[in-house]
């Protein structure tokens, strides 16, 4: 894959004749956007004309930005995104970023962005006629091409397209060459010839590189010998400005060029510009583009883009030609030095440029094609690579080599072989296989021109090894899919799965086999995903990643259908938990509905059981750009499993040695998780926490942990879980997560001075940034720097990623009390070569490293800024003093005034920032940060001054200058003293008191007293009086608080509801008080129980005579209460201590003393068989009598189904409920709805019952 990076270049080529007023490499007043694709909104066009004034939403910008045409530059093009592609001209140049950002405003807008302008790759030179350094046709030799011309001088039937600025399609040499051409830069002409100021000689150059006639006793030879040439002019008329490169590039991918050559390019890049090559390769064609002539390493486009072979020039003797880009990012490299070839004025003129090294390579791949028409284009760009010969300059930095036209021609004739199969692919088994079982599936490829019918694939695995014939028709080039018998497994493993073509008088056996590694997991599972798209599919992506971010399985896009399709596809995902991301293109989900469609999207997906694992849940399908699901595959044999799957806080570094761990926890198992212990350690002593939730399967929380301390520097936490629900943990592999961080909990004063000789990384007082885990800072053994032989090193010149950015970090600086601070350090640096340049930059960080301040940055620009040795392509060591910045060449060392930041604790970070793919070493040593101390002043404060007794209080230094230790005195505390910096001080008795602070440091020592600074506030104190009530039945009970110390004022809340200090009228019960001190708000709380003096009893004696028709009576007799008794039977029906002449029924007897409190009792006359409910061993009906809602409380001995029914005075049921296994509690009975009178409450269970007497008043 190649990058996509917008590179600034330094210079222009000599022979442009036109300047871009705003951009380089953008044409002025030129724009580019896309319409999404999803047909939603479009712009009615005839060809490629779009009246203007029919696009809308521009109107309110054509006077803005001066508005001139709009097109439909691609309309015919079966691309959708190029079709859908439009271009405005417009006047006002200078604005076209403001212009860009008004029409991406607008969501129907794919993308807007400026128009890329492209140039010749050509170098002019004056080599004459008779020069030693080659004939103009030396390249054809080098690349042997006489030789390849044996096997073989190509095929017309071959059409390699020339997109250029145009070409004289006249020349004699070229005469008979040509295909039909076009001229791209003028939608009304094809003529591809050269016009008003486009001279065409370029175009027409290059087109006699790639096919001038060769062989026929005139002019030059080519390297495509008979191949035919596509002539696509790209340059317009008025100044041969190459301005419709892409459209030229559209526009002979669409007419069938095999190869198509693209000798120029520019520094900008562009989605059109991707999205034109992706388009031309999905049709088929091989693109190749120069690389470009600046010297350096600069990404040039097209050739930078994806699917483009990328062409670097070489000369002679095969070194890279002065001229020519180089890097990682190209591809190949062929001969542009001085090349001869054809011109436009009918004559021929040596040329040098990658301009002339592209269309080399150009011509061979047409020759290949038609030597081996049967290979694939990959098959033929492979050949190119593999075959080519080394370089002998900037190895690892001209592709694959110089190209061998010979070598290459060669590696494609296994294409050409009459009797050829091979294996091309296996698509089963796929990464893990699940079950008991698998189908082998492969791709078989007949590489040769004579029909297979019949062959052996042999297959092995494992311990298998057997063969399977196959028959069928298998034409040239074709290839089919072959299933191979169904394979048992057992057990699991990692295996290898290898089937081999064996075909008679097979001509080729290296591509006979293929090999593809797979795991057998008869744990995981097989889930089902199912996707029902809107009418829109082609927007959809998806992927299921794992635990450790890496894609599992992903899909889509899918087809634009009416109405829809759904996708049902099954995947093998081994025990684990996973992520699935569906993505959207144009950003609102599957909601169809809301366009032109009659269908939502939607999806799931199930396990193998047909669980469900997740489903869409946004309605109407609009997930937006994206969604996401968290799932989990599980073990069904494991039921209790937690585990900690990611450590959250702390990462990289943080600056306090005490800190609260935050983790995730998820459950793993089947059953839900309520409950598990989580183990954690900073290398010493476990610390426990026993957490409690509820999680369902798969599902995690995040859990902040008891804090837990760490010494300073490189610290590993570790946390485990275990005892999920209170069980042993079924599977220990998914317990634990580690988290790798450094500490920097202790600071460090002034001066500071870093010389690296204690290996300052690995002992963990200086710390890195690598985001790419690449190259980074690391200790060396240096020359030439005192003290000390250690220093940093930031090693570019291996750094293959660009633009990355890698920061060494010191440990936490103590900048309290300066009044100034300067930094100054050591470096040494060279540059690779005179165009490239890497950077140092400086930050500081006041918050630990959670935001940076940018201070300085450097990097050599050719007057000795940087650099402290000459430029050298070898690996920069210095070697003496000499080159490093104390040096007489080039920078001298750097001083940085750091006093803005005094004050603060600080982290400083030195960054190394690669510019490009190659570049040289840098190196640091001793680091010097010293400051001017300020007048030392002790001062302080504290969290709070007035508390109440038993609180605690925070102080904090706030001293000026530079302390070094401390002392404080707590007069009334607890401590009473202390030397640390932030101490916490308890006040256990009220006063008020004094707080002295002494500090010492370099400039002296000083105090600060601060009298009566802390007042603690006394306590509301009660020495309460309680008086009991006479009875349960009378509220005449009271509560004296009787109040002192605070100020004496005070606020009282009763749980009541009452605010007296007295209350009175209590009945018994439990009561409790709030008592705040409105002055110092200190508050005390207290609790009272009031009970009862005494209680009336009844004392019956049942005479029952009803048996015998005789006299029935009862005799009541009371005590316990206040004299005199009154006795009431029945509500009053009959009165008196004794009673006789009873019929049969039941008799409630109320007694009343002389103060009012009350007695019930119950009594039978005639009734047989009531059986006393046993099994209660404790009951309470309060308040009885009452005047509202009555409570019940009620212990059975062991628990019981429970009916309660209330009947009033004559046997009416007025109200019942069920209780199933009760065993003790609080009742609330709905009295309040019931009028005054006698009740009975009837407590019932398994046929027995207890009766008791209710009483309601007003």
């Amino acid at each position: 894959m190649k990058k996509f990076v917008l590179t600034g270049l330094t210079c222009f080529f000599a022979f442009l004749s036109f300047s871009q007023n705003v951009y380089e490499w953008y044409q002025d007043g030129v724009l580019i956007f896309q319409l999404n694709t999803t047909g939603k909104y479009n712009i009615h066009a005839v060809k490629h004309e779009v009246n203007l004034d029919d696009v809308a939403f521009l109107q309110d910008m054509r006077n803005v930005y001066g508005v001139t045409e709009v097109s439909r530059i691609l309309y015919d093009h079966p691309d959708p995104k190029l079709n859908h592609t439009f271009q405005i001209n417009f006047d006002k140049a200078e604005l076209v970023d403001a212009f860009i950002q008004d029409i991406e405003k607008y969501s129907f807008i794919a993308y807007a962005e400026k128009k890329e302008l492209h140039v010749k790759f050509l170098t002019p030179n004056d080599l004459g006629a008779n020069s030693t350094n080659g004939t103009g046709m030396w390249h054809l030799y080098k690349m042997q091409a006489q030789q390849a011309w044996d096997l073989s001088t190509g095929l017309s039937s071959v059409v390699v397209a020339v997109t250029d600025d145009a070409i004289n399609t006249t020349h004699p040499d070229l005469t008979g060459k040509f295909v039909a051409g076009n001229d791209a830069s003028d939608q009304n002409s094809t003529d591809p010839n050269p016009c008003g100021g486009n001279d065409g000689n370029h175009g027409t150059h290059v087109a006699g590189t790639v096919g001038a006639n060769t062989n026929n006793g005139t002019g030059v030879a080519s390297i495509g010998f008979d191949v035919s040439i596509m002539p696509v002019k790209i340059g317009r008329c008025s100044d041969g400005s190459l301005t419709a490169g892409y459209e030229g590039l559209a526009w002979a991918a669409n007419n069938g060029a095999d190869v198509i050559n693209m000798s120029w390019g520019g520094g900008g890049s562009s989605n059109f510009g991707q999205n034109t090559v992706d388009a031309a390769h999905n049709q088929g064609a091989i693109l190749v583009a120069a690389a470009g002539n600046n010297n350096s390493t600069n990404q040039f486009y097209p050739a930078a883009y994806n699917n483009v072979v990328s062409v670097a020039s070489t000369t002679t003797d095969d070194s890279r030609s002065s001229f020519s880009q180089y890097g990682t990012w190209i591809d190949i490299s062929a001969p542009g030095s001085a090349i001869r070839s054809t011109v436009a004025n009918n004559g021929y003129d040596r040329y040098q440029g990658t301009s002339m090294a592209s269309p080399n390579v150009s011509g061979l791949l047409g020759l290949m094609k038609s030597y081996a028409p049967n290979a694939s284009r990959t098959d033929l760009v492979n050949c190119l690579y593999s075959s080519a010969d080394p370089v002998t300059s900037n190895q690892g930095q001209m592709g694959a080599g110089r190209i061998n036209a010979f070598a290459a021609l060669q590696c494609v004739s296994a294409f050409t072989l009459q009797t050829d199969a091979g294996i091309t692919a296996i698509s089963s088994p796929e990464n893990a296989i699940c079950g008991s079982s698998f189908t082998p599936e492969l791709t078989l490829r007949n590489y040769g021109s004579n029909t297979i019918t019949n062959l052996t694939i042999n297959y092995t695995w494992g311990t298998v090894n057997n063969n399977f014939n196959w028959t069928g028709s298998l034409a040239s080039g074709q290839s089919a899919q072959v299933s191979l018998p169904v394979q048992s497994t057992a057990g699991s493993g990692s295996f290898t799965f290898t089937a081999t073509a064996n075909l008679a008088g097979d001509q080729l056996p290296s591509n006979d086999s293929q090999s593809k590694a797979f795991t057998l997991d008869p744990t995981g599972q097989v889930a089902s995903l199912s996707i029902t798209t809107d009418c829109y599919g082609s927007e959809i992506t998806w992927e299921i990643l794992d635990d450790q971010n890496n894609t599992v399985v992903s899909g889509g896009p899918y087809t634009d259908i009416t109405g829809g399709e759904t996708i049902t596809s099954s995947y093998c995902l081994p025990i684990g938990c996973y992520t699935f991301n569906i993505y959207d293109s144009y950003g609102d989900g599957m909601y169809g509905s809301q366009w032109n469609c009659n269908v939502d999207g939607d999806y799931f997906m199930t396990d193998e059981n047909g669980a469900n694992l997740f489903q869409m849940t946004a309605a109407n399908g609009d997930f937006g750009n994206s969604t996401s699901h968290d799932f989990c595959i599980i073990n069904p044999n494991i039921n209790d499993d937690a585990g900690i799957s990611e450590i959250i806080f702390p990462q990289s570094r943080i600056c306090s040695g005490t800190f609260a761990p935050e983790v995730r926890i998820r459950n793993f198992g089947n059953n839900p998780l309520v409950s598990a212990t989580i183990i954690y350690n900073t290398g010493g002593p476990n610390q426990s926490f026993n957490w409690n939730g509820n999680l369902t399967i798969g599902q995690t929380e995040i859990v902040t942990l008891p804090n837990i301390s760490a010494n300073a520097g490189f610290i590993t936490l570790t946390a485990n879980t275990s005892n999920p629900n209170g069980n042993a943990d079924q599977n220990a592999s998914n317990d634990q997560s580690q988290a790798n961080f450094t500490v920097l909990s202790n600071s460090q004063t002034l001066p500071f001075i870093e010389s690296f000789s204690s290996n300052s990384i690995s002992s963990g007082t200086w710390s890195l940034s690598n985001p790419d885990n690449a190259e980074t800072w690391e200790m060396v053994n240096v020359v030439g720097t005192s003290p000390g032989s250690i220093g940093a090193k930031m090693d570019f010149f291996n750094y293959a990623q660009s633009s990355q950015r890698d920061g060494l970090i010191s440990p936490k600086l103590n900048f309290n009390g300066y009044t100034s601070i300067n930094m100054t350090f050591e470096h040494a640096y060279r540059r690779f070569d005179q165009t490239t340049t890497d950077s140092l930059i400086v930050y500081v960080s006041t918050d630990c490293g959670g935001s940076w301040q940018r201070i300085f940055g450097t990097g050599e620009n050719s007057t000795g800024s940087f650099a402290t040795a000459t430029t050298n392509e070898n690996g920069f060591v210095p070697s003496n003093s000499s080159e490093w910045c104390m040096g007489t060449i080039g920078s001298d060392c750097f001083s940085l005034d750091l006093t803005a930041f005094s004050g603060n604790e600080v982290l400083v970070k030195f960054e190394g920032f690669n510019s490009g793919t190659i570049g040289n070493n840098l190196y640091l040593d001793n680091i010097n940060i010293t400051g001017v101390a300020s007048s030392l002043v002790a001062d302080f404060n504290a969290s709070s001054t007035s508390i109440c007794v038993g609180e605690s209080i925070s102080f904090s230094d706030n001293s000026v200058g530079v302390v070094n230790s401390r002392f404080w005195s707590f007069q009334g505390g607890s401590p009473n003293t202390s030397s640390a910096a932030s101490p916490t001080v308890a006040y256990n008795t009220p006063g008020v008191y004094n707080v002295s602070y002494t500090v010492n440091g370099p400039s002296g020592s000083n105090t600060e007293t601060k009298t009566s600074y802390i007042v603690v506030n006394a306590l509301p104190q009660e020495n309460a009086t309680v008086s009991n009530t006479s009875c349960n039945e009378v509220s005449n009970g009271s509560i004296d608080l009787n109040l002192s110390a605070g100020s004496g004022n005070y606020n009282i809340q009763w749980n009541n509801g009452s605010s007296a200090e007295l209350i009175t009228g209590l009945a018994a019960g439990n009561y409790s008080v709030t008592i705040t001190d409105a002055t110092s708000s200190c508050s005390s709380n207290a609790s009272f129980t009031i009970g009862s003096n005494y209680s009336v009893n009844s004392n019956l004696t049942v005479i029952d005579n009803s048996a015998t028709q005789g006299n029935s009576s009862i005799t009541a007799v009371a005590s316990g209460g206040t004299a005199p008794y009154t006795y009431s039977w029945n509500n009053g029906a009959l009165s008196g201590d004794f009673i006789d002449n009873l019929s049969g029924g039941q008799y409630l007897l109320t007694i009343s003393d002389g103060v009012g409190c009350l007695a019930f009792d119950t009594a039978s006359i005639g009734f047989v068989g009531l059986n006393e409910l046993d099994v209660i061993s404790e009951v309470n009906l309060y308040p009885n009598p009452s005047n509202a809602n009555t409570n019940l409380y009620l212990a059975l001995k062991s628990s019981a189904n429970l009916g309660l029914s209330i009947f009033d005075a004559i046997g009416q049921l007025v109200w019942n409920a069920q209780y199933e296994n009760f065993n003790k509690g609080l009742i609330s009975l709905p009295t309040i709805n019931l009028s005054e009178g006698t009740y009975f409450l009837k407590i019932s269970s398994a046929r027995k019952h207890r009766i008791l007497p209710l009483i309601l008043i007003d």
